[in-house]
């Protein structure tokens, strides 16, 4: 009686199973490079952060304002207002920056405790976590907006930019023609020129030490911080010009 066949090194058997085996683990690299090439294009065409966006909250009840721009919700999210950059509040030390408790106080007399929508641009979120979002309250206050047209605060546009940039430019532009808020009650030493950075719409004195980093391709030159306000440039928070 034959006993069962033994295949040995070199057979066509052994051959074969080798052939099946790299045509399977070929198959499997092809088909995972599909995977990564098709998480690629979604990450660079926006998908996945437009699936992102379509979970994000579109509504929520402010049950805490931390400062001129930043709300958190009942629902347990941080909400940073898009385009808008209150003074500075210190929370430790208690040395806030100049206009800062009056953009908290109008803050919190527009959202807090009440039911906001929220509605959001290019990017989700800033580089902290939280909600970069446009706030309406439920009577049609457009809060980003209309913080910068009582000149509690600032355009803030960011390197990447945002569609209502425009927008809100021609309320600063308007609030500081007229020196509403922080345009008109916040003495600043005056300098012979400033600089600005094209790129983060941000702009220096002369002798700040950020400033002086701004390559030239950058650089433009204001000269006045009014010129550089009405433009849509914010100022340095080192060297507050």
């Amino acid at each position: 009686m034959k006993g069962p066949r033994r295949y040995q090194k070199g057979t066509g058997w052994s051959n074969t199973s080798a052939a099946v085996l790299c045509t399977m683990v070929g198959m499997a690299c092809a088909m995972a490079m599909g995977v990564l090439s098709r998480v690629a294009w979604a990450e660079q065409s926006g998908f996945l952060r437009f699936s992102e966006k379509a979970i994000a909250p579109k509504t929520g009840v402010v049950v805490k304002v931390l400062d001129g721009d930043t709300v958190v919700l009942k629902e347990g999210f941080t909400v940073r207002y898009l385009g808008v950059d209150a003074p500075e509040m210190d929370h430790t030390s208690r040395r806030h920056d100049c206009y800062a408790l009056q953009a908290y106080e109008r803050n919190r007399a527009m959202v807090l405790g009440r039911s906001v929508r929220l509605s959001y641009d290019r990017h989700l979120r800033d580089d902290y976590g939280r909600l970069l979002a446009y706030v309406t309250t439920a009577d049609g206050l457009f809060v980003n907006a209309q913080l910068i047209r009582e000149g509690l605060a600032y355009v803030f546009r960011g390197s990447e930019g945002f569609s209502k940039f425009d927008e809100f430019v021609a309320l600063q532009r308007q609030a500081v023609r007229e020196r509403r808020g922080l345009h008109g009650q916040c003495a600043v030493r005056e300098e012979t020129f400033y600089l600005g950075n094209t790129r983060s719409f941000i702009f220096h004195r002369p002798a700040c030490a950020y400033g002086a980093k701004v390559h030239l391709r950058h650089r433009l030159e204001f000269a006045t911080r009014w010129q550089a306000l009405e433009k849509g440039f914010r100022p340095c928070r080192r060297c507050q010009p």
